[in-house]
């Protein structure tokens, strides 16, 4: 009992110490007990404890120990069983008995981490993810290098004919004879054997101007002159083409060794080296390799300096730190040069690149190695490679479609380790890879399946992976444990080819993903009916119900076995299918149910809501984004019968909100510039007001009458405005801030006269006008008088100007002269000479209304004059010519017969004949190609050739900018005058205005001019009379193709009665006598004819579809 009573003491003073230990260790102080000094328990040994500290401090960890010497001597070796069963002659004396050390090691408590650490750790992650990633591209940026790199050789070798036949100038006789026949394996290695012969290693250096190809090449051609090679590449190369000068099938193969994916320690260690460090170290090319040494030196360094307590210590270790530096140094200067020796004898003994052939009996691809010598044998290649080999690419010499060079990545062939996941970490994606090889595949399909089968059969014939490890993500084996949650095995009853620890082992391709019903559809496939799932697995809940209430869920999986191609729901009805939310899935064009159309436009549910029509959005796809998945819906399905309706409401929609966003756009920049100058002339206001000279220098702008003698003020503080002391001017001074007298009145004399102005031009023009037209008196009256009387005032003023200068009438004789040549000058587009018209009169606005595209005007006005109904004065009738055109004639212009037309008149417009739809409907397209493929071709004149003399194909180079073609004599459109002589007629133009003139009976008509006028959707013809023309008294006879015009025809004078009616294609206009001389236009273009003829190019019926021409044919001379 005695001797455990003792035994609990000592355990417990034990415990107290521990506790003790355990209490001082928090505040990360270490705790020693010694023989020496047992008061040292208490009070700690600080160099003890310095020195413990930075022992932690190294390691990097979170524990704490504790180190308790007493004075008792315990063995070390005793475990504490043993240790309980002791008993102690004086349990009080514990501590001066023990000389031995215990060691506790305690978890410090876990940091708790601030708002301040987190986001310092989220920033950190954010970092790291986009260094990653940026090593990663350029990773694959370096890959395509090296595509870029062999593809660009590659045709520089091929191309370059020459080399090829200098290659075959060195071949013996007998192997060129071989190899016609059969260039098996043994010919190919006697051929090795001479090329290796032939091709010696020199040190002399070739060094090409650049590093462009034909610099490449013209060093070439000196290597193989010299029969020598510096390295791989020279050598391979060499090779290449000697097979090529022997007509084989041959590929060059390169080893990549692109930049790593990812960053490893040294590179970071590079990024943070220390300055000085670099600027020790000498421009070699082992520089990255001693600089590491040197860092890692130096830190060393750095670690025994911290040992130095006092300050005479410490001048020490400078002291020494310098030396160890100079002394690496000298070591990196002294060895330099047998480094680089030893570099360039590791380099002279590996090699990058080799050549492939086919060998077509035996239909396999043979590596060669020009390096050793070696044929047929690839698992030497690696070996004499640049370690590790990950990435081999080759290209061959195919001239199919066009020099193909058909690429792809052979890496199974050569790297035995090609299937271990070291190589596969260092690879890119493989989707990546193949996706980006695919682009350079070679066309033939069938050598590629070939040695695709080789190769697989060459990885099967491996070993399998020794260690379950390796198995994950292989490419030809799985594991049963490694399939994935939406993967399985097909079929069922699948056998495993191995075990490995009890688990079975099974071919990758077996491994099927699966979908559930849903994901079908997004690849329109949809599951068979009757279909069982062939997995079941646990569905994702609902993140929006809390914890608590979440159901578990179950997802059904589907193989592509039991899917078939997706049929789209059945429109009944008229009603276009959608699903539960009102939506139709459309994620390929296949889904659009049958009789609806897919219309990609946004905005459309609205318009088709206000015009009753069925729309239903489509989904094409789904996006993640705050925190769960959204439709993309884009557009909608509509029914194809509605499809035109639609996109013309959608296309004036979106006109006018463009229309109005200008508008906006407009307002709110003038109201800003409202806004500054509001505030530039309150601020000039202010400063002429209340500055004073003392205070600021004003700037020119304020300055409204400077004194001579006025010095003006140069402190800078007073530069500031505004200013916080006012001074009023004085009275003095108050009238420099006013106009003179002989300023004063010259204003109030022009203001009167312009008031006069005024009030007569409201009394004679804008009353009468309004009692004329109370009902039709627009805005625009108000804004040209607003305009005149703008234009008035400030004739007025500059007649009292010169009136003071004593030349008024000079100057008003100036003016007058120069408004009248305005005037004057002609804007028109179409073709004739017109005098000046004011700016609003019933043709303009006329004009003006039916121009408009923004609203849809109402053509209810607009006559037609094919209609058989007589309104508004028009007669349709049957057409008797007086003289009817011959068939021959009629068929090489392309007439109907003459007893299928007719002629249009309008009572009250004698003069004006139409003659209806009188061309043939193939002839249209006939006409329109001639215009444009001939008429606006030489000797033809264009707007085009004004800018660009000499030009040709004018339609196909610069269809869009094509308005106007002039034939025969051509009208000069900046004098409006015909010249007296000129190139003739096409003779086809020439026949049509005689045949016509005479089927009409209006005289005969010898056409020797011709303008085509080219009009797009929104062209217009301004008004103008045609009066160019020297024989006024001839008619004008205008053919119509294309799309249709409204044509407005109005009298002599511009606020005459007009008539508009519609011009259709094939329609023939002719005006002579009273009609001959009247203002007329063409405001508007309106698409309602579709051609379609498979005989004509596409380009015609295109232009057709979309454009008018408009051909008139004029009499400019008398002709006997």
């Amino acid at each position: 009992m005695k001797s455990t009573a003792k035994r609990r003491s000592e355990r417990l003073q034990c415990k107290s110490k521990l506790a003790l230990a355990k209490k001082e260790c928090t505040k990360n102080v270490d705790i020693s007990v010694n023989d020496e000094n047992n008061s040292s328990f208490k009070q700690g040994n600080s160099k003890s404890t310095e020195n413990t500290a930075k022992k932690f401090k190294k390691q990097k960890t979170r524990k704490r120990k504790v180190s308790i010497s007493s004075d008792d001597t315990v063995d070390s070796n005793i475990s504490e069983d043993e240790w309980e069963e002791v008993d102690f002659a004086e349990p009080t004396n514990y501590e001066a008995h023990c000389d031995g050390t215990v060691e506790v090691t305690i978890r410090g408590a876990k940091p708790i981490e601030t708002e301040e650490s987190k986001w310092a750790k989220f920033i950190r992650q954010q970092v790291n993810r986009k260094i990653r990633e940026r090593q990663i591209n350029c990773h694959k940026m370096h890959l395509l290098c090296y595509i870029a790199h062999l593809r660009i050789w590659t045709r520089a070798l091929i191309q370059h004919e020459t080399l090829t036949s200098l290659c075959l100038s060195l071949i013996p006789e007998g192997y060129i004879t071989a190899a016609k026949h059969e260039f098996d394996v043994a010919i190919a290695e006697r051929f090795m054997k001479w090329f290796r012969s032939a091709f010696q290693f020199t040190e002399k250096k070739f060094i090409s101007k650049n590093g462009l190809c034909n610099s490449q090449i013209k060093r070439l051609e000196d290597l193989i002159g010299e029969r020598a090679y510096e390295d791989d590449k020279d050598l391979a190369s060499l090779l290449f083409l000697c097979l090529l000068s022997l007509k084989q099938c041959t590929r060059l193969c390169l080893s990549c060794q692109p930049i790593t994916q990812k960053l490893t320690m040294n590179m970071l260690r590079s990024e943070h080296t220390e300055t000085f460090v670099k600027k020790n170290i000498d421009n070699n090319d082992n520089s990255a390799i001693w600089e590491k040494k040197l860092y890692e030196v130096t830190k060393k360094i750095k670690i025994k300096a911290d040992d130095c307590s006092d300050h005479s210590d410490v001048k020490k270790c400078q002291v020494r730190k310098r030396a160890n530096i100079k002394k690496l140094k000298g070591n990196i200067e002294n060895n330099s040069d047998q480094i680089a020796s030893t570099s360039k004898k590791n380099m002279a003994s590996e090699r990058n690149y080799w050549v492939e052939y086919w060998d077509r009996t035996n239909a396999r691809w043979i590596c060669m190695d020009p390096w050793y010598g070696f044929v047929d044998m690839p698992e030497s290649l690696e070996a004499n490679a640049t370690a590790s080999m990950h990435y081999v690419v080759c290209i061959d010499n195919s001239k199919f479609y066009a020099m193909n060079m058909g690429m792809r990545d052979v890496t199974a062939r050569y790297a035995s380790k090609f299937l271990s996941a070291e190589i596969r970490r260092l690879r890119v994606d493989s989707s990546w890879w193949t996706d980006t090889l695919k682009i350079y595949r070679s066309k033939n399909r069938k050598r590629e399946r070939v040695e695709d089968v080789e190769m697989h059969n060459e990885l099967l014939s491996k070993p399998k992976p020794a260690t379950v490890a390796e198995y994950k993500n292989h490419p030809l084996y799985v594991l049963k444990k490694d399939i994935l949650k939406y993967e399985a095995i097909y079929p069922e009853d699948q056998a495993p080819i191995g075990r490995i620890r009890g688990i079975d082992i099974y071919p990758r391709s077996s491994v099927f993903h699966l979908d559930g019903a849903l994901n079908w559809i997004k690849q329109a496939r949809m599951v068979k009916a009757g279909e069982k799932p062939y997995k079941v697995v646990k569905g994702r809940t609902n993140p929006r119900v809390v914890s608590q209430l979440r159901e578990s869920r179950s997802l059904e999986l589907f193989g592509y076995w039991q899917t078939e191609p997706y049929v789209p729901p059945k429109v009944v009805n008229g009603r276009i299918p959608r699903n539960e939310f009102g939506n139709l899935y459309v994620y390929k064009s296949s889904m659009v149910p049958e009789g609806c159309v897919h219309l990609r436009l946004s905005g459309l549910t609205a318009i088709s809501r206000q015009l009753d029509i069925d729309c239903v959005p489509a989904v094409v796809g789904w996006e993640f984004h705050k925190g769960g998945n959204h439709p993309i819906i884009e557009g909608c399905v509509i029914l194809k019968k509605h499809e035109r309706i639609l996109r013309e409401a959608w296309k004036e929609f979106y006109e006018k909100k463009e229309i109005a966003a200008k508008k906006r756009q407009t307002e709110r920049a003038l109201k800003n510039w409202r806004r500054l100058v509001k505030g530039m002339l309150t601020m000039k206001k202010v400063r002429a007001k209340f500055l004073v000279v003392n205070h600021r220098s004003m700037q020119v702008d304020e300055k409204l009458e400077k004194k001579e003698d006025e010095i003006a003020a140069v402190d800078d503080t007073a530069l500031s405005w505004p200013q916080t002391i006012f001074n009023f001017p004085d009275s003095s001074d108050s009238w420099q801030l006013r106009l003179t007298p002989k300023e004063a009145a010259a204003k109030i004399v022009v203001a009167i006269i312009g008031l006069a102005i005024g009030a007569y031009a409201v009394a004679s023009v804008y009353k009468p006008l309004q009692m004329e037209h109370k009902s039709d008196l627009p805005a625009i009256y108000f804004v040209s008088i607003c305009r005149d009387f703008r234009t008035n005032w400030i004739c007025a003023r500059v007649n009292y100007c010169a009136t003071i200068k004593g030349n008024m009438m000079n100057v008003s004789n100036k003016l007058s002269t120069k408004k009248t040549n305005e005037d004057l000058t002609d804007v028109d587009d179409g073709g004739g000479y017109r005098d000046h018209s004011p700016s609003d009169s019933l043709f303009k606005r006329t004009f003006k209304f039916y121009k408009r595209h923004d609203v849809v005007p109402n053509f209810s006005e607009v006559l037609d004059l094919r209609s058989s109904l007589s309104s508004h004065g028009v007669v349709c009738s049957k057409f008797e010519p007086v003289v009817a055109p011959s068939d021959i004639i009629s068929i090489k212009l392309g007439f109907r017969p003459v007893s299928k037309w007719t002629v249009s008149t309008i009572a009250h417009r004698p003069g004006m004949i139409m003659l209806n739809d009188i061309f043939e409907p193939v002839s249209h397209l006939q006409w329109i190609k001639r215009s444009l493929f001939v008429y606006a071709e030489p000797p033809g004149f264009t707007n085009v050739g004004l800018k660009v003399p000499k030009v040709r194909n004018v339609f196909k180079e610069y269809g869009k900018q094509l308005r106007w073609s002039t034939l025969g004599l051509h009208y000069d459109w900046a004098t409006k005058i015909y010249p007296l002589e000129g190139e003739s007629l096409p003779e086809e133009l020439v026949s049509l205005s005689d045949v016509l003139s005479q089927a009409l009976g209006i005289g005969p008509m010898y056409a020797d001019a011709a303008i085509i006028n080219f009009y797009s959707r929104k062209s217009t013809l301004a008004p103008h009379v045609d009066r160019s023309e020297r024989k006024l008294s001839s008619p004008l006879i205008s053919l119509s193709f294309g799309q249709t015009a409204i044509y407005l025809a109005g009298g002599t004078n511009l606020d005459d009665p007009i008539d508009a009616f519609y011009i259709r294609s094939g329609d023939v206009l002719v005006v002579y006598g009273p009609q001959r001389l009247i203002y007329h236009a063409v405001p508007r273009i309106i698409q309602d004819k579709q051609f379609e003829d498979k005989d004509q190019p596409e380009e015609i019926v295109k232009y057709a579809n979309e454009n008018r021409i408009n051909i008139t044919l004029r009499q400019v001379d008398e002709h006997k």
